[in-house]
């Protein structure tokens, strides 16, 4: 609901528009998008980091994180592939290395009415320990026999059952 909200926001298409060095201190819009971005990471407390990317470079325009600005995105390629693949929402689990825990990304496309693409994308990113909390405090009020389960697009569980199969058989 909150990428929702945020891609549908003329303001978001502007500040694609408009021209990727130029920083958020030189560029009022830029800035007052930024903030904006920070005010929902911030009233809400599960998202890290929120990016604004450009869809023709893959390059993130404004972003929470000021250190991520000018960089590419690590998900550029996956969200704009050659050919302008058309999608809406993409949810992602990305581990860099080893040594490093999954993180969650949520993207959703901004595409104006009449555009054939999307011209950018809005990026949340969320820690899988924060998610974990979530799905656990969610869990609790289920009561004893209602059961969140996280599966992969390979249909792999990425977290235990808390119930044996009907066979016995732990899955």
């Amino acid at each position: 609901g909150d990428l929702r909200v945020i891609t549908r926001q003329p303001v978001i298409e502007e500040a694609l528009q408009q021209d990727l060095g130029a920083t958020t201190d030189k560029n009022p819009l830029k800035s007052a998008v930024q903030q904006q971005l920070e005010t929902i990471r911030s009233a809400y407390g599960i998202y890290d980091i929120i990016d604004l990317l450009d869809a023709k470079t893959g390059q993130i325009s404004t972003s929470t994180d000021s250190d991520h600005i000018g960089n590419r995105h690590i998900l550029a390629d996956s969200l704009f592939p050659p050919g302008g693949l058309i999608w809406n929402q993409k949810i992602s689990f990305v581990q860099i290395n080893e040594q490093t825990k999954p993180v969650l990304y949520i993207a959703a496309a901004v595409q104006p009415q009449n555009a054939a693409k999307p011209i950018g994308a809005v990026v949340f990113q969320i820690s899988t320990d924060i998610l974990h909390e979530q799905l656990l405090s969610a869990q609790k009020s289920l009561g004893a026999t209602g059961e969140i389960i996280l599966i992969d697009m390979q249909k792999m569980l990425l977290t235990p059952l808390a119930h044996k199969l009907r066979n016995g058989e732990t899955a």
